[in-house]
């Protein structure tokens, strides 16, 4: 079973980004493809230098604001593989990532890992490792588990069903949502979510709220495109729709 695994990054923390990455390094398999998509980055050739160099793909797209989903999409309509995963960059994950994803997937079911909230602390992702690793530094700092609510991290699903519903809405731009948005139409399909908790770890790394980072948005022009994707999902928890994107060509820059 092939999976590809797409990093979108725009404008990240490098720190944060090349920990992620030195990580999912250390996790892939062969059966694994990663791809980071680069969406407007002002610093782009450093981002390009780190992909290549931990060994995976990288497009660059020429785009004005941030557009998760558009990234996404771009990658969702070009992937070979049977499988496609989303992991956010600020992530780090487990040597045994991949093995244990692997293990998950089963017809008819989607995949989703709720993470760990790391503090504001120093650490040497060198030392988290493996699973004992990262379980001890859970403990050790008594890191809370991400919200209910936040199905980002990491997501995946059969490339072929997430073409059918249209990939991610491209209507969510700046900032979040369209992994919960994703989720309540893979459900409406008729997949069942497995949601994996703690096995395998994925930690999210401590940085500032992208509001308080982002010099071109204020705080109030963030929060009411949240309002607007908090409406969208809440309309279609109410709802039966799967699709996406209706009417228009998606993924293309």
């Amino acid at each position: 079973m092939e999976i590809e695994v797409v990093i979108p990054v725009r404008d990240k923390d490098y720190e944060l980004f090349a920990n992620c990455l030195r990580t999912v390094r250390r996790a892939k398999r062969d059966h694994v493809t990663v791809r980071v998509v680069d969406i407007g980055s002002k610093n782009n050739e450093l981002y390009k230098r780190f992909a290549k160099a931990m060994g995976f793909c990288y497009k660059y797209i020429d785009y004005e604001i941030w557009n998760k989903p558009l990234a996404l999409n771009y990658a969702l309509k070009r992937t070979d593989a049977d499988w496609f995963g989303m992991l956010d960059g600020d992530y780090l994950i487990e040597a045994e990532f991949f093995d244990v994803i692997a293990d998950e997937i089963e017809d008819n079911t989607f995949l989703q890992c709720r993470g760990y909230d790391m503090p504001d602390i120093d650490f040497d992702v060198n030392n988290l490792c493996t699973y004992v690793d990262m379980a001890n530094s859970i403990a050790n700092h008594n890191m809370d588990s991400r919200p209910a609510t936040d199905y980002g991290g990491f997501q995946a699903f059969p490339t072929k069903i997430g073409r059918e519903v249209g990939g991610y809405d491209e209507r969510f731009k700046l900032y979040g949502g369209m992994h919960h948005e994703m989720k309540e139409r893979l459900v409406n399909y008729g997949l069942d979510m497995k949601r994996l908790h703690g096995d395998p770890i994925i930690l999210h790394q401590f940085h500032e709220k992208w509001p308080s980072s982002n010099e071109r948005f204020s705080e109030k022009e963030v929060e009411q495109e949240r309002d607007r994707h908090r409406q969208i999902i809440k309309e279609l928890e109410a709802g039966s729709r799967m699709y996406a994107n209706q009417g228009q060509v998606w993924g293309e820059p």
